[in-house]
């Protein structure tokens, strides 16, 4: 999946929260901890390199190493559990970010092809991946925009109607 819907869905599902800007920002984080350092590195390195997708023979294999441990369900219950361990067995907010770890890795399962970067979401275990459809295909985009203009309607529609539970109940109607 793009960059920017896994922003839009992090938003949206802490959208109930105080910190709605810290889901947008848990979202993104797997594809910023491996892209952010491969953009520099290929900036740095290659200042005559033109924007776009770059060769793959310069996405050298420690990035590709990156990615695969951002996008490991593997990796990720082994910082889970030591943070929550390490923190005494005890629950706390920023774990709930954890969930949208999950959802990322989950939506890009089947979004990625074997051309860039394939999921391996059970590494490093095993390379196994499933050869998805390219997220930059209509196939995805559109079902991706439709159902998070879908979520998004529904809290602007939800955020714009009067609490009527409330002023039923004070009124003593029902609300049937």
């Amino acid at each position: 999946m793009d960059i920017f819907s896994h922003a839009l869905w992090g938003f949206g599902i802490i959208r109930w929260r105080r910190k709605a800007k810290w889901g947008a920002f848990f979202g993104v984080l797997p594809d910023i901890l491996t892209f952010l350092p491969l953009m520099a590195y290929l900036r740095l390195a290659y200042p005559e390199l033109p924007y776009g997708k770059p060769p793959h023979y310069l996405t050298q294999e420690f990035f590709t190493l990156i990615y695969n441990t951002m996008h490991s369900f593997v990796t990720l219950g082994i910082v889970f559990f030591a943070v929550w361990w390490l923190r005494g067995k005890r629950i706390f907010y920023p774990l709930f970010a954890w969930f949208l770890h999950i959802l990322h890795i989950s939506m890009d399962i089947p979004t990625h092809s074997e051309e860039f970067y394939p999921t391996k979401f059970l590494y490093p275990i095993t390379n196994f991946y499933i050869n998805g459809i390219s997220w930059g295909r209509w196939e995805i985009i559109l079902p991706d925009v439709l159902a998070l203009l879908a979520v998004y309607g529904w809290y602007f529609y939800r955020k714009k109607q009067p609490d009527r539970l409330v002023k039923n109940k004070l009124s003593g109607q029902s609300i049937d």
